[in-house]
């Protein structure tokens, strides 16, 4: 099965049939963000409710915005002062052209990340477009260039997976497979947000790819 935004790209594989996946509507970019932010329940605090479903109203029916906002909700503190402070942001991205409007509402949980955080995700970057990443290689990458600091009864590796897992529990990284007994085998990162860290990384200097569309094959 592949996937892509790109229609023209999908009507050349051969043998294949398209499937255009729909945008979600009102209720279930609301019931969708719920779930993420409360669980399979989706029990959300009355005085959050009206915010709540203008939050993923301005998503716009996108899922992949839906499931990255929900990440940082959940993550973060359920007051309503937090949670108009996203909706403004939203607000503000609304008349923005789509892929403009999508990379500014996933920018804002990048934005939320602590300062270690933002390097351990835009590394995650240099990996080609739709790669599958084995697990170990950005923790062995990140021990290498001098990125973590011990901590106290945990050795570096412990601590690169406590950061995946942040970032996976986020959702800006996806788990792809699990290995016999459960644990995470290979991850992968959505070309939107892949987009979003090409971006910021050549910003800040950290990075620059030698072209739009390969990343150096680490």
């Amino acid at each position: 099965m592949v996937t892509t935004r790109l229609l023209d790209l999908a009507s050349t594989l051969p043998n294949s049939n398209s499937f255009g996946m729909k945008l979600l509507d009102e209720d279930g970019s609301w019931e969708l963000l719920s779930k993420i932010v409360f669980g399979e329940k989706g029990c959300c605090p009355l005085e959050l409710d009206e915010i709540g479903k203008m939050i993923s109203k301005n998503c716009k029916g996108l899922s992949l915005s839906i499931v990255v906002v929900g990440g940082l909700l959940a993550k973060s503190k359920h007051t309503r002062e937090f949670w108009e402070y996203i909706m403004e942001n939203l607000n503000a991205s609304v008349n923005l052209e789509d892929d403009e409007r999508y990379l500014k509402i996933l920018y804002m949980s990048y934005k939320q990340l602590l300062v270690h955080l933002k390097s351990y995700f835009l590394y995650t970057g240099v990996y080609p477009e739709d790669e599958l990443i084995k697990i170990s290689k950005p923790i062995k990458f990140w021990i290498a260039e001098g990125f973590l600091r011990p901590v106290s009864g945990k050795n570096l590796e412990e601590i690169a997976k406590e950061y995946l897992n942040d970032l996976i529990g986020r959702n800006l990284l996806l788990i792809d497979d699990l290995d016999s007994i459960g644990n995470m085998k290979y991850c992968k990162i959505h070309d939107l947000l892949r987009d979003l860290c090409l971006r910021e990384a050549k910003k800040e200097r950290f990075y620059n790819t030698l072209s739009d569309n390969e990343a150096i094959n680490v």
